[in-house]
């Protein structure tokens, strides 16, 4: 029987509670240095959009903090399992971490908001992107608002000694399912919009496909609000909040998580190429010391062939002859070589010009004023 029971109070696995969130940081922490770095230092463009993720990428970091925190003093395990003050905590740190979690959300959007703005030439779609970043900001406000006001006095919402008052249970939901649906619908609408946006540009339909798919992997997050719903609905229908809001908090960060991804890898496309040339210099530059080499050895074969002892050496006129042919010979061969590749860099060189597209030289240089 007690076996049984704890058992049953155990809950999620401690591993699994600790290895999702730090993985999806590190994700985090990666794609963002990545983003950085091409802004920074490789087209030097650093702009608006680049410190709205970067104050993201803290406050994420801090939220994950406060997951782990939870963690810690049993979130993911059954209520029956957990004492009256981890209880207290948890409600304490998931006060928090619903707050961040609406002020992340928000940054975010801005700061996708802001991208788009860079390469946008339409005025139907400036006016879309400006209108989506005004009303994200103004639903952030507000949930921000009832996070922190839901009840009076604050510490209420945690620590149930305190008498207060706070609001029912249904109409904070009501107002969860609200704002969840309407974070879906924007994370659709910002991975839709550069998709149109790209359709109008004149490029390769390679490099159209290319960028439409690292764009329009925003709609992950728009899933994720989609499975968001559902949580909200069990976790209303359960009184166990330990193992419930196990969940909850697990798909909000995968949530922050997709977007801060995405939106910094759509800005990276100048460091995949800076790589790409790097590791096409290196093989070139093997392929010409492989040739080299084998120019050399067959100069040396030449010589010590002529150089031999023995009857050889009294035949001086028909051995000079077949050395200057075989010489004259591998040296035509190597400055052919020579000539091929120096075309075949030329070409490659030529071909990535070609490939630059509008959008990508104004997803990359300063477009702030459009």
């Amino acid at each position: 029987m007690a076996t049984a029971a704890a058992a049953a109070a155990a809950g999620i696995p401690y591993s699994t509670n600790l290895g999702l969130p730090l993985f999806e940081l590190i994700l985090v922490w990666t794609t963002v240095s990545l983003r950085i770095w091409v802004r920074k230092f490789l087209v030097k463009n650093f702009g608006l959009d680049d410190w709205f993720i970067l104050s993201a990428l803290i406050l994420y970091t801090a939220l994950v903090g406060i997951l782990l925190r939870m963690v810690h003093y049993g979130l993911g395990q059954h209520i029956e399992g957990v004492s009256q003050e981890q209880s207290v905590a948890i409600l304490h740190l998931f006060f928090f971490y619903e707050l961040g979690y609406s002020i992340v959300t928000t940054i975010v959007k801005i700061s996708i908001s802001l991208l788009l703005l860079r390469f946008s030439f339409r005025r139907t779609h400036v006016i879309i992107i400006w209108a989506l970043a005004i009303v994200m900001t103004v639903v952030g406000v507000f949930f921000c608002f009832i996070t922190i006001f839901q009840c009076s006095p604050v510490q209420s919402y945690w620590d149930h000694t305190i008498k207060g008052t706070c609001l029912s249970k249904t109409v904070y939901i009501r107002a969860t399912y609200v704002g969840t649906a309407f974070n879906a619908v924007t994370d659709f609408v910002y991975a839709l919009l550069p998709l149109c946006m790209l359709w109008s540009i004149n490029m390769e339909l390679r490099t159209k496909v290319s960028l439409g798919l690292v764009l329009g992997l925003g709609s992950l997050a728009g899933i994720t609000n989609l499975v968001r719903i559902k949580l909200v609905h069990t976790l209303s229908a359960s009184d166990d909040f330990t193992y419930q809001y196990y969940y909850i908090t697990t798909i909000s960060t995968i949530e922050l998580a997709v977007g801060i991804a995405c939106a910094s890898l759509a800005t990276s496309r100048p460091a995949f190429r800076t790589i790409a040339n790097k590791v096409m210099a290196r093989f070139s530059s093997s392929a010409e010391s492989a040739h080299s080499r084998e120019a050399e050895y067959a100069q040396k074969s030449i010589f010590s062939s002529g150089a031999g002892g023995g009857n050889e050496g009294t035949r001086p006129a028909m051995g000079s002859s077949k050395q200057a042919e075989q010489m004259q010979s591998s040296t035509h061969l190597l400055e052919k070589d020579e000539e091929s590749q120096a075309g075949l860099k030329a070409t490659m060189s030529g071909g990535r010009k070609n490939r630059r597209s509008q959008f990508c030289e104004h997803l990359d240089s300063d477009s702030e004023g459009h």
